[in-house]
């Protein structure tokens, strides 16, 4: 985490957010309560509806998964091998035999997926996760993943790898690259974006990859979001960059590096800060969380 520690020596993170408006909203939220031992990292889920924020939801443990589905089933998979599911108003959980789940995405609330550690990757059948990995090797670490329908499917690995499913079995593209990519958006079957370190910006339009990286390499691109049809890219220097004809061109400062668009707004999020862009104008909101996240350690 790199969020400034509050007067009670916790860090905290907004890692992911979802919502149906900008006025309702989940988030998924790390807290450290020693920066020093990885045994006291937390996540919790956070509503925040209007002016009023609360916790749905507190692990005792780290998560890097959440997604919402269009129907607003929430999906949160923790590193004790969990999967915590919300239809409402209570939580259900379910064990799931994954090192580790990594990302959790969905395109409805029948199509499902979860990737993880050691080439593990699901899909959601019925209540049960079944395993769906033909393809993918068995020491294959698995991370994000993204795509526009069942038939064409992507989940990033380490060094560059990137894996793309028809639904039925698992293939390696030829990655023009090794440097490890964090986020991908897929925008359609002929386009899409993968950005990570070393400034890494990749576009795939069919079988051709276009370079379109920075030629700064200090700086680790993230997120990634198509709002009004241009391409938004975050970073780790909270630079945000637009692609302009083909070159990604520094846009405004001071935004964080995640990235997710709600109803038409584009949300920036990280460390305690939500930044929000209607088209026009830029409104930012802190949030305390030491007031509704409590200490466990």
């Amino acid at each position: 985490m790199t969020a400034d520690a509050t007067p009670d020596g916790r860090s905290f993170e907004i890692w992911e957010v979802y919502g149906d408006t900008p006025d309702d909203l989940w988030l998924l939220v790390h807290s450290e309560e020693d920066p020093d031992d990885t045994d006291t990292f937390r996540a919790s889920v956070v509503r925040v509806v209007g002016e009023r924020a609360w916790v749905d939801r507190q692990l005792d443990t780290w998560t890097t998964a959440m997604w919402r589905s269009p129907a607003g089933t929430v999906y949160v998979g923790d590193m004790d091998f969990k999967v915590h599911i919300n239809r409402g108003d209570k939580w259900i959980t379910t064990d799931l035999d994954i090192p580790g789940p990594r990302a959790i995405f969905g395109l409805s609330d029948t199509d499902v997926y979860c990737s993880g550690s050691k080439g593990r990757f699901f899909r959601k059948a019925g209540d049960r996760w079944v395993l769906f990995n033909d393809g993918i090797p068995k020491d294959a670490n698995l991370y994000a993943i993204d795509g526009n329908e069942p038939t064409n499917l992507f989940v990033l690995g380490t060094k560059g790898a990137i894996f793309h499913t028809d639904e039925t079995r698992w293939a390696e593209l030829d990655s023009p690259t090794d440097v490890t990519l964090t986020s991908l958006l897929c925008v359609s079957h002929e386009r899409v974006y993968f950005s990570g370190g070393n400034g890494s910006f990749l576009r795939l339009r069919n079988t051709v990859w276009d370079d379109l990286s920075l030629p700064d390499k200090e700086i680790d691109l993230r997120g990634i979001a198509n709002y009004r049809d241009k391409i938004y890219v975050g970073s780790h220097r909270e630079i945000l960059f637009v692609l302009e004809e083909d070159n990604l061109v520094p846009l405004r400062p001071d935004v964080p590096a995640s990235l997710r668009v709600i109803n038409d707004q584009l949300f920036a999020f990280g460390n305690n800060v939500i930044e929000q862009y209607n088209g026009d104008v830029w409104s930012r909101r802190e949030f305390d969380f030491t007031a509704i996240i409590r200490r466990t350690a």
